[in-house]
C-alpha cells in the first residue's frame, strides 16, 4: 500500500484505535519502518513526544549497527576458519564431509544384488 492509501486508511483506523503503543501498532498494521510510522503519524496530526521519537530512532540505529557488526564478525570468523586449510580436500575432510563422492560412479552387480529378483540372476 502506498503512502496516500495508507494515510487515508489510517484516518479511520486512528478513530477506532484504543491502545497506548500507537507507533508500534501503526508499524505492525501497515508494514512500515519506525521512521515512516513517525512521519505518517505526524502527518495525520497525532501528537508525538520529541524525546520519545529521538530515543526510539537512536535505539533502532543502534540495533542496525549491532546487526551489521555481528554479520561482519561472522563473515570474518568464517573466512578465518577456512583459510587455515591448504586445499579444498583437506577442508572437507576436517569438516567431517567426504572429499570423494561416489554417488555418480557406475553401479556394479554387487551394488544391486540385494534388490535383484531371481530372474535377474542370469542363469
Amino acid at each position: 500500500m502506498k503512502r496516500p492509501q495508507r494515510l487515508e486508511s489510517a484516518k479511520t483506523w486512528l478513530e477506532t484505535y484504543e491502545g497506548n503503543k500507537i507507533v508500534k501498532a501503526y508499524r505492525k498494521r501497515y508494514g512500515v519502518d519506525v521512521e515512516c510510522a513517525f512521519t505518517e503519524l505526524e502527518m495525520l496530526g497525532v501528537p508525538i513526544d520529541p524525546d520519545y521519537k529521538e530515543r526510539v530512532l537512536e535505539s533502532v540505529a543502534a540495533q542496525a549497527s549491532a546487526k551489521r557488526q555481528k554479520r561482519a564478525r561472522d563473515r570474518a570468523r568464517q573466512a578465518d576458519v577456512w583459510s587455515q586449510y591448504e586445499d579444498d580436500k583437506t577442508a572437507l575432510e576436517r569438516a567431517g564431509e567426504y572429499a570423494y563422492c561416489d554417488m555418480f560412479r557406475p553401479l556394479v552387480a554387487q551394488d544391486y544384488a540385494w534388490y535383484a529378483p531371481p530372474c535377474w540372476s542370469g542363469t
